[in-house]
Formats: structure tokens, C-alpha cells, sequence
């Protein structure tokens, strides 16, 4: 402001001042207008970018909420999974334990078989008569 008055030049009393207010009101709203103008733009810009942060904050709580449902089930996955593994094992185990037994329950079945074929004769070469004609002794 010193700048642009001389330097001889005093402003004495108040109606002087008075008279120079408008003017230096006016060089204020003029400086001003380009600044004002600007953070209109940035409240603007600023607004928008506050609805896009409220937006995508909503969008990762959606994200996180999806997440974490996912992690549950895969969790729950994973606990059946290890549940019919284990019984799968027992199921197998069961399996070889019946097969084993069978064969064993088949081998002492072929040596009772041959036991009691021991003392059996098979005769063979001499036919059959038919049931009319076996003669009764």
C-alpha cells in the first residue's frame, strides 16, 4: 500500500482516508476476485471428491463384508473337508480290515471244505438208472 502512495504523501485525517476506501476496496476485491473464485473451485472439487472418498469407503466396507463371508465358508470348507478326510481313512481302514477278515473267513472256509472231502469217495464210469427202473433190495 506504501508502495503505491508517494512517499511525501500523509493521510492526516479521517476524511481523507475516508475518500481513498473505496478505492483501495476495489483494488481489494479485484486482487481477490481470482483468489475467491479459486477456493470456490476447490470447495467444489473438494464436495466431489468427499462423495467419491464416502463411495469407495462404502464400496471397501462391502469388499471387506464380502471378504470376510468367503473367509467363513472357506473356513467351514476346509473344517468338512478335514471331517470326510478322516472319514475316509476309517472308511478305508474298515475296508481293508473287512477284506482281510473275508479272505481269511474264505481260507478257513477251503479247509473245512477239504476236511470234510477227506472221507468221501467219488465214483465215477458207472451210470445212472433212471428212478423207475432201480431195482429195490
Amino acid at each position: 500500500m506504501s508502495s503505491r502512495m508517494p512517499k511525501n504523501s500523509k493521510i492526516n485525517d479521517d476524511g481523507q482516508f475516508e475518500a481513498l476506501r473505496p478505492k483501495i476496496e476495489q483494488i481489494i476485491e479485484e486482487k481477490l476476485a481470482p483468489i475467491q473464485l479459486a477456493v470456490t473451485e476447490l470447495k467444489s472439487k473438494i464436495t466431489k471428491m468427499e462423495k467419491t472418498v464416502h463411495e469407495v469407503d462404502k464400496f471397501s466396507l462391502f469388499i471387506n463384508s464380502v471378504y470376510e463371508e468367503n473367509k467363513k465358508e472357506i473356513d467351514n470348507i476346509k473344517s468338512k473337508l478335514k471331517d470326510l478326510r478322516k472319514e475316509k481313512d476309517t472308511l478305508q481302514q474298515s475296508l481293508q480290515d473287512f477284506s482281510n477278515n473275508l479272505k481269511q473267513s474264505s481260507e478257513t472256509l477251503n479247509d473245512y471244505e477239504q476236511y470234510s472231502r477227506r472221507d468221501c469217495v467219488e465214483i465215477r464210469g458207472i451210470p445212472k438208472c433212471p428212478p423207475n427202473q432201480q431195482k429195490k433190495y
